[in-house]
């Protein structure tokens, strides 16, 4: 082999062992811009009866909207259980911003049967990373947050097709800047 044949060689190897192609500790971007509600990603087919994430919630993710829309849960992530409109049938976590705690409250937030229901299982500081896992059964959708667990029943059909869910912000009003959520699946 040629001189320049071996150091061509020899760097390709040094580069790809050193290339982040082989880390599998990914976590993902995502993005939400001003004035939009989607991170880019919409849905996406999922066979998975979990669904499990890290999540870190960076300082983008702080806002004032100076109205009601303050109180409105942003969606985190989650899975539609059926052939219906994710506002019929899903289970989320949702988050928003909390101007007197100065944390992110996290929200399971659920569709069942069309009725929205919200309840807050615990707080997030800017920065943190914390685990979320939602799973699906036969009887339904439990959620787990920093040992907070909720429990939903689900009726029947929901695991015959389901697709994920990304981050969105709002009810009505999109996002006042740019905020970034870093998320890494944790696959089991």
């Amino acid at each position: 082999m040629e001189r320049g044949s071996v150091f061509l060689v020899l760097s390709l190897c040094l580069c790809l062992t050193s290339c982040d192609f082989f880390d599998y500790d990914v976590w993902e971007k995502h993005k939400i811009k001003a004035g939009d509600h989607f991170s880019g990603l919409g849905v996406e087919q999922v066979s998975a009866n979990t669904l499990a994430y890290k999540v870190r919630f960076d300082s983008t993710v702080v806002y004032d909207l100076g109205n009601v829309n303050q109180d409105d849960i942003n969606k985190l992530f989650g899975f539609s259980g059926s052939f219906r409109h994710h506002q019929q049938e899903s289970a989320r976590f949702g988050w928003r911003w909390n101007l007197q705690k100065e944390q992110v409250e996290i929200f399971a937030y659920m569709y069942i049967n069309g009725n929205r229901i919200s309840y807050l299982m615990g707080e997030a500081d800017v920065n943190e990373v914390n685990e979320y896992r939602i799973h699906l059964t036969k009887n339904g959708y439990h959620l787990k947050f920093k040992g907070n667990h909720k429990f939903y029943k689900a009726p029947a059909g929901v695991v015959q097709f389901r697709y994920k869910l990304f981050p969105y912000f709002g009810g009505d009003q999109p996002a006042p800047h740019d905020m970034t959520i870093h998320m890494k699946r944790i696959y089991e």
